[in-house]
């Protein structure tokens, strides 16, 4: 089914709140400008996925527009549930195609490109979105990788005129330990790419025969896939060891030829903090070669989501002459990343070098720290949209919760139990002190530090002399088992238990067997008579 783009977008649009949209706008102007790395960092829960999500349906029509047959969308998180969770928000219809999450290995995605380029819906639907991990994708360790992953690597080398002289030895090394699995997957992607083939005429395995042909020139893999299957046969055509790096080298390359093929239009990196390899990588490590070729081809944009892409020192203690990189690294290696070409990110460093060295001297010029500030600025305009919540607060449905500003009563019984604590382990001959923090986190708190070494300090020395226990017996350290096995009430002795209570307990809300509807039908009864605005 055709999706209408105008209208997608226009939907999409109108649901954003005003902040939001003037960030989509921001980020188009930028691309249209000719930055093609854009960062968003708007602040925890203003709606990063949203944004994004209007981004594709206006980029998608502005491709659409210039001839662009498929607009494809790769849409990179660190692991598989936070793309089970985002990866449905940034369809800009339901009609979307959306790849499998189950399937994310950049190695495998050669032959879902061509698959999807013979699939007349998919093109129908125009927009594609594909998610990656980004440590099975590019972050490859020298391992085996998955049983799918190596069934799809030796369904496509037996194709391979060059290969077919040693495809059962073959077989024996890419089996690694999955003896069981392989009678399932083997047949599987076998199928699937004979069905690509004769979907593609053949030049599905045609155009990939010649990149493997064309990597295996410039490398050693061949001649070390030739020593390895001499030794299976040796073995009587039994498995062997020393094989993960030639696996390794098998996986890599299907990574680059999969690159060859993807051309994404736009790269989504979300809360790319968790995986900044892919914008630091070495250029020269395999890595970085193979992040180097995914992320420039012809015209990919690419946009970072993260609320905190760096951790920045803001003091003026912190800002040391000889330490401006030192402190700065996580900084600029994330504008470097956007900016994406030397001189521009040396005219960068020196912009920022010298509003450091201005808020060093804010005493002897204001006036040169506030020229110093604006260029600063200016710079980080051209590829970061940043909106902070208390720009936000009065632009749409914001709760501001004042309640966790109110101050914690303290009790007497928050003194008692460290007081206690701390004259128990003076009484065992253990020299520390109790942490404040420990006594105002949790009441009794010996019932509640099993792992904590000043727990296991206590249990050692009560293990081998059990005729003192006495004086580690207190109200105000351990719970009272039995009253709770009576359902008696226990005394919070914590204040911020006692806030918590009368928060969670207000209009005894424990009677609730449900959440009180917002919008209730009828006039609540019984305990729900008085729970509006409970959630």
């Amino acid at each position: 089914m055709k999706i209408d783009l105008a209208k997608a977008e226009e939907r999409i649009m109108e649901g954003l709140k005003d902040f939001q949209r003037a960030t989509v706008d921001r980020v188009i102007e930028l691309y249209k400008g000719g930055q093609n790395r854009v960062l968003v960092a708007d602040e925890v829960g203003l709606g990063k996925t949203l944004v994004a999500k209007g981004i594709i349906a206006k980029t998608a029509r502005l491709n659409h527009q210039g001839g662009d047959d498929l607009f494809k969308v790769v849409y990179i998180c660190s692991n598989l549930s936070i793309a089970n969770q985002n990866i449905n928000k940034l369809k800009i219809s339901e009609d979307i195609t959306v790849d499998g999450v189950s399937d994310t290995r950049l190695s495998m995605q050669h032959l879902k490109i061509f698959e999807q380029e013979c699939d007349d819906e998919i093109k129908a639907r125009y927009v594609q979105i594909i998610p990656l991990t980004p440590i099975t994708s590019f972050a490859m360790t020298g391992g085996t990788g998955s049983m799918e992953e190596r069934a799809l690597i030796f369904a496509v080398l037996r194709r391979i005129d060059i290969f077919r002289k040693y495809l059962n030895e073959l077989e024996v090394i890419l089996i690694d330990s999955a003896f069981v699995g392989w009678k399932w997957a083997k047949p599987v992607y076998e199928n699937r790419v004979a069905l690509c083939c004769e979907k593609t005429s053949g030049t599905y395995i045609r155009e990939v025969t010649e990149l493997v042909e064309s990597y295996i020139k410039d490398k050693d893999i061949f001649d070390e896939m030739v020593t390895l299957c001499n030794r299976v046969r040796k073995n009587g055509g039994n498995k062997i060891t020393g094989t993960r790096n030639f696996i390794y080298k098998l996986r890599m390359m299907f990574a680059q030829i999969s690159v060859e093929f993807l051309n994404p239009d736009l790269v989504i990196m979300d809360e790319f903090q968790r995986f900044k390899f892919l914008i630091s990588a070495d250029d020269l490590s395999e890595t970085g070669i193979l992040v180097k070729k995914f992320l420039k081809g012809n015209g990919t944009r690419v946009l970072l989501l993260s609320a905190t892409p760096y951790k920045l020192y803001s003091t003026l203690e912190e800002i040391n002459e000889n330490q401006i990189d030192e402190h700065y690294s996580e900084f600029m290696q994330v504008m470097n990343f956007l900016i994406d070409d030397e001189k521009g990110q040396k005219e960068f460093k020196e912009i920022w070098s010298n509003l450091s060295v201005q808020l060093r001297e804010i005493d002897l010029d204001y006036i040169s720290v506030i020229e110093a500030k604006k260029k600063a600025e200016n710079a980080m305009y051209n590829g970061v949209c940043r909106t902070e919540r208390i720009a936000a607060i009065d632009k749409g449905d914001f709760i501001n919760d004042e309640s966790a500003r109110l101050p914690i009563s303290v009790t007497e019984k928050d003194i008692i139990s460290y007081v206690e604590a701390d004259k128990l382990l003076n009484n065992i001959g253990v020299n520390n002190y109790v942490p404040v923090d420990y006594v105002k986190s949790s009441p009794y708190i010996l019932s509640f530090m099993r792992d904590y070494k000043m727990k296991r300090q206590i249990e050692r020395y009560f293990k081998n002399k059990r005729d003192k226990m006495k004086i580690a017996r207190s109200n105000n350290l351990w719970i009272n088992e039995g009253a709770i096995r009576n359902y008696r009430e226990i005394s919070s002795a914590n204040g911020r238990l006692e806030r918590l209570k009368e928060a969670a307990f207000e209009n005894k809300a424990e009677m609730l067997l449900w959440i009180p509807p917002s919008l209730p039908y009828y006039e609540p009864l019984g305990p729900f008579k008085n729970a509006e605005n409970f959630s």
